[in-house]
C-alpha cells in the first residue's frame, strides 16, 4: 500500500506511491535512506529517489538489454558508504543480486548475481557482510568480490539469513533458518544456538536489537529472545582426559605389563613393543555445560600431520604404526 509519511504537526498522512487500481500490489515500500539532499525509496518495482528541494521522483526499473540498470526484483534495504555509492538489496522469486549504486553516474555494479538479499551489514571496523537465502557472506576488498563466510560442508552454508548486529567485542550475531548465530570473524568461529538452546529457527522473524546495555533482541513470530552476549559464549576449554588404552583391541591393565604404570588418565608416557603396533586410544573432553557441541579432534604427532575429527565412540585406531617416539594430542 505504498508509502506514508506522517505530519505530527497536523497530524496527518500523506501517501506516496500508492496505486488504487489495482490496491497497491506493485507499489508497496520496504526500505527507506535518507540523505542530505535526496530520499530513497526500495519498492516493489525497483529504486525509487526523491529529490529533496524539488520534490521530484525518479525511478529505476530493471532494463534486460542495459547491464548497468538495476535488477528485476524488489528493493529489501540499504546501506550508505562515505564514498558516495549506496549498497542495494534486491529479491526476486527467480533470485535476484547485490548492487553497488554509483550516485554520480546513476549506474549499478552487481554483486552475488542469483541470490536474494535478505541484509546488509557494516560493521563497526567496515566489515560488510551481506545476509542472503543462501548463506552469510564478507566483502572482500582486495578483490572487488564477496566471499561465503564459511566453508563447503556446513548447514549454516545454505542456510537463510535473516539480519544481523554486533556486540561489543566486535562478534557477529544474527538470525537465521537454522537458529541464532555468532560469528567471530577474526577467530573464525561459528556458534549456532538452535532447538537444544529453546530457540525456534523456524519462527524466527527476523528483527534483531541491540540495546544500551548490550544485551541482544532477536524476534520469532510470538515475541523475542533476549541474551547477553558474553554470558552466551564459554570460555573455558574442556579439560580432556584419556579414558582407555587397548592393544589390538584388549584393554591394557597398568602394572600387569610394562607398557605403562598408572591409571591411563595419569599416564604421561607409554612404551610398547615392536610387535604392538595396533592400538587404540579413548578420550574424553570433561565438560558439562553443553557436552553435545564439545568438538574433538585428535592426531598422533609424527605419523600424521593434520588433525582427524573424532567418530561418536571419541576413540583413535591406529594400525601397522612403525616403531618412532611419537606425540598423541588431542
Amino acid at each position: 500500500n505504498g508509502l506514508n509519511l506522517y505530519n505530527p504537526e497536523t497530524n496527518k498522512f500523506t501517501r506516496y506511491f500508492y496505486n488504487l487500481k489495482n490496491h497497491g500490489k506493485d507499489t508497496a515500500a520496504f526500505a527507506v535512506l535518507d540523505l542530505k539532499d535526496e530520499r530513497y525509496f526500495g519498492l516493489y518495482t525497483g529504486l525509487c529517489i526523491q529529490d529533496k528541494k524539488t520534490g521530484r521522483f525518479t525511478h529505476y526499473n530493471n532494463n534486460p538489454a542495459d547491464t548497468n540498470s538495476i535488477s528485476a526484483g524488489f528493493v529489501t534495504n540499504f546501506l550508505y558508504n562515505k564514498d558516495g555509492t549506496i549498497w542495494i538489496g534486491l529479491w526476486h522469486e527467480d533470485g535476484a543480486d547485490l548492487a553497488l549504486f554509483n550516485v554520480k553516474t546513476k549506474k549499478f555494479k552487481h554483486y552475488l548475481k542469483g541470490l536474494n538479499i535478505h541484509d546488509i551489514f557494516k560493521q563497526s571496523d567496515g566489515s560488510i557482510w551481506v545476509g542472503t537465502h543462501r548463506g552469510l557472506y564478507y566483502r572482500n576488498d582486495s578483490s572487488d568480490s564477496f566471499s561465503p563466510a564459511v566453508g563447503e560442508g556446513s548447514a549454516f552454508r545454505n542456510a537463510r539469513i535473516h539480519s544481523m548486529t554486533e556486540d561489543a567485542d566486535k562478534n557477529l550475531w544474527g538470525s537465521s533458518t537454522i537458529g541464532i548465530f555468532r560469528l567471530n570473524p577474526s577467530k573464525k568461529e561459528l556458534g549456532i544456538y538452535g532447538n537444544k538452546f529453546g530457540v525456534e529457527p523456524n519462527n524466527m522473524s527476523g528483527a534483531v536489537y541491540k540495546t544500551g546495555n548490550g544485551e541482544l533482541l532477536f524476534g520469532n513470530q510470538h515475541g523475542y529472545y533476549i541474551c547477553s552476549p558474553r554470558s552466551v559464549i564459554n570460555n573455558y576449554a574442556p579439560k580432556v582426559i584419556l579414558t582407555d588404552f587397548k592393544i589390538d583391541g584388549h584393554p591394557v591393565i597398568p602394572l600387569k605389563n610394562n607398557t605403562f604404570n598408572d591409571l591411563i588418565e595419569n599416564t604421561k608416557e607409554i612404551n610398547l613393543q615392536h610387535d604392538q603396533n595396533i592400538f587404540s586410544i579413548d578420550f574424553a573432553a570433561i565438560h558439562f555445560s553443553d557436552p553435545e557441541n564439545n568438538i574433538h579432534q585428535y592426531m598422533l604427532e609424527g605419523y600424521e600431520n593434520a588433525w582427524r575429527n573424532a567418530g561418536i565412540e571419541k576413540t583413535a585406531y591406529y594400525f601397522n604404526i612403525p616403531p618412532a617416539h611419537y606425540v598423541f594430542k588431542v
